[in-house]
């Protein structure tokens, strides 16, 4: 698979304010450096019985800090594609998280490098979507993605959270397809294999195990 790309640095502070009607309208960001990130105004949507988790995650330096709040914290799902391999650094099984955009708060935006890539085609004739992965520019540590085609969403790795993050009740092992011969897959009671994405979203998954309503 071919990967295209580049690396931006993130645009000046006045541009990661909100703007109105544009896709990154939803991104907040606190503008002052090292400021701890502070829990956004949150509130439980009518009808919405599963209360949101707070969740504050760092890059390895800590020079990039961030918080969000998700209705669904569980990492299930690890993936083993060559976009998760090459930019998190890891052998494979990147597990990340769904939170809500629009809770999103940054300290330390100056860090932020983010890196614009696409996604595999999900199948014949259906066009990648954009993804961009924001990382810390000083120790490359892989925050979140965020991508204007769900931009009620952001996509926090697990690995970034500082959080105790629940421990899923089974896991799936995505875009096997993708997995060097020489990396191992857990196997057993619990674990659930694809070759692809699967068609169960990430809201579809947390609520077929009664964690999402």
């Amino acid at each position: 698979m071919k990967i295209t790309g580049e690396s931006q640095a993130v645009p000046p502070t006045k541009a990661l304010r909100p703007t109105p009607g544009r896709a990154s309208a939803r991104l907040c960001f606190v503008v002052r450096p090292h400021q701890s990130p502070c829990r956004g105004k949150t509130t439980l949507p009518e009808g919405r019985k599963s209360p949101m988790m707070h969740l504050e995650g760092s890059c390895h330096c800590g020079k990039a800090r961030f918080s969000v709040e998700s209705y669904t914290p569980y990492p299930y799902r690890f993936c083993y594609c060559t976009r998760c391999l090459k930019s998190h650094g890891g052998i494979g099984g990147v597990a990340s998280i769904m939170g809500e955009a629009d809770t999103l708060l940054v300290a330390g935006d100056e860090d932020v490098v983010v890196y614009t890539t696409f996604s595999n085609p999900p199948g014949p004739g259906i066009p990648p979507v954009e993804l961009r992965l924001h990382n810390c520019r000083h120790c490359g540590g892989h925050l979140y993605i965020f991508s204007p085609s769900w931009s009620r969403w952001v996509y926090p790795a697990a690995s970034a959270i500082d959080t105790e993050l629940p421990i899923p009740a089974e896991f799936f092992h995505i875009n096997l397809s993708q997995k060097p011969n020489w990396v191992p897959v857990p196997n057993g009671p619990g674990h659930m294999h694809f070759e692809a994405v699967p068609e169960e979203s990430i809201e579809d998954w947390h609520r077929r195990h009664g964690i999402y309503s």
